[in-house]
């Protein structure tokens, strides 16, 4: 395109581009009092007053904070007098203010230790909490910080977010696995929007659904099928919605160009000049009360408005693209409540081409588990998940038989100090009732047990427990 005399083309996320303009730097506006000069942001750092750096990290002042993060970690070495790193690991430990940019700097020098980490993972301030788990890494040392933390079922649901994003960055285990398949699973996840979105993201990422998926219920969903001398898919039918201009001049058609379609032989496409509201339909029967699963693949191009399906009738619609895009897969779930139907469009509201193959509308059959109230546990597979689960990780947090670690209550004599009860709630809900002398911070950094370990394996946990008397 020729805009202003030159030639230009369009870049990602609709970007101006050409050849004189300047890539390497982005537009920063700032906005002053009329007639007014904007105050320097330039923090001094006098480099020869020693501990000056963490004075500044303690700053009421956000700027200071951070400027004194970055000189801290960028002149490392001609400033290393001005930096007291146990100092730093103390403001972590305490939650001091400034604990954020001391956990930071220190993982930006690499002095970030197991201790002081482990610390900021159990803070009584949910914000620390939340950052050290984004300063995690992703070996074998920081899944066992992060499976000792709790995090995975934080109480503030801004740092159980952020341990569901680093619980992507790990690599696929059995273990692992079940944890997601639980978590998609878990009433407070599904409640909150962003949770049950990563914890749909974990169940792709992580190759673990908790359900599997029954038959596709949409008719011809490859478009495949045509009748003589129709241009348009068998079992789909025509509907417009209200009176846009584009509507009557709509262009549906099927398309075999190799470069148009998704998969198969054929994709069903949409062609408009205007603005339009126009659909492809198919009625299909429902189970009252069942979870489905409704999706297709969608190209667009030299568009803009919303390409999506829908039901009609439960309103239930995936995500839309909204510009000219590539194959892009569209999804949603939903209940039929007390529905016995659905009428699935493809839908097409704006104006450009939209390109639909593999449609989708499938029944989400949950996975049966075991009744845990009717399982024995074995004791002796017990002490072995007790020493060896890399997610359950009892061995980091407890001490037993002089082994392990003193991060929570030892256990020798547990099933005589306490009874049954208590004991189910402590691998069921940690933070129920924290142990005597460990209720320094608001959270566990034990995670629910029956979140972490399959049904046997979490009888076989509480045989063993209660065997230690």
């Amino acid at each position: 395109m020729e805009r202003g005399g030159f030639v230009a083309t369009t870049g990602k996320g609709g970007a101006h581009e050409n050849d004189i303009r300047d890539h390497s730097r982005g537009r920063i506006y700032r906005i002053v009092a009329k007639a007014g000069k904007p105050a320097s942001e330039e923090v001094a750092i006098p480099v020869g007053m020693p501990g000056h750096l963490i004075e500044m990290m303690k700053s009421d002042t956000l700027a200071s904070r951070l400027t004194a993060q970055r000189c801290a970690i960028e002149h490392a070495v001609e400033r290393s007098a001005m930096l007291n790193l146990g100092e730093l690991g103390k403001m972590v430990t305490e939650g001091q203010r400034g604990a954020i940019h001391a956990l930071w700097t220190l993982q930006g020098l690499g002095k970030l230790d197991t201790p002081i980490h482990q610390a900021a993972l159990i803070s009584k301030d949910a914000p620390l909490r939340r950052n050290a788990v984004r300063a995690l890494g992703s070996d074998k040392a920081a899944q066992e910080l992060f499976f000792g933390s709790g995090v995975i079922s934080d109480p503030d649901l801004h740092t159980r977010l952020a341990a569901f994003v680093k619980l992507a960055d790990f690599a696929t285990t059995p273990e692992i696995q079940t944890l997601v398949k639980k978590l998609s699973a878990d009433p407070v996840v599904k409640s909150d929007e962003w949770l049950a979105e990563a914890a749909k993201m974990l169940g792709k990422k992580h190759h673990a659904l908790n359900y599997t998926e029954g038959p596709n219920l949409l008719p011809n969903p490859g478009f495949e099928e045509v009748a003589d001398g129709a241009k348009t898919p068998t079992g789909w039918k025509h509907r417009d919605y209200g009176k846009k201009p584009g509507n009557a001049g709509a262009e549906w058609s099927l398309v075999s160009d190799e470069k148009m379609i998704h998969s198969g032989k054929q994709a069903f496409r949409v062609i408009t000049r205007d603005d339009a509201d126009t659909s492809f339909f198919a009625d299909v029967a429902l189970k009252p009360n069942t979870e489905y699963k409704l999706s297709a693949w969608i190209k667009t191009h030299g568009f803009k408005g919303k390409a999506s399906l829908n039901d009609h009738i439960g309103r239930a619609e995936t995500t839309a693209v909204k510009r000219t895009q590539d194959w892009t897969e569209v999804e949603v779930t939903f209940n039929s409540k007390t529905r016995d139907k659905a009428s699935i469009n493809l839908l097409h509201v704006g104006k450009g081409d939209t390109y639909f193959d593999d449609v989708r509308l499938v029944e989400m059959i949950p996975e049966i588990e075991d009744d845990e109230s009717k399982l024995a546990g074995d004791v002796k597979r017990g002490e072995k998940i007790f020493w060896e689960h890399p997610v359950a990780a009892c061995k980091n947090c407890h001490m037993l038989k002089s082994q392990g670690s003193a991060v929570g209550p030892a256990l020798d004599g547990i099933a005589t100090r306490k009874d049954a009860a208590y004991i189910l709630e402590s691998l069921v809900n940690p933070n129920a009732r924290l142990a005597e002398g460990y209720t320094a911070t608001p959270i566990s950094p034990m995670p629910p047990m029956n979140l972490i370990l399959k049904p046997q394996e979490f009888a076989d946990v509480k045989a063993f427990i209660m065997s230690l008397k």
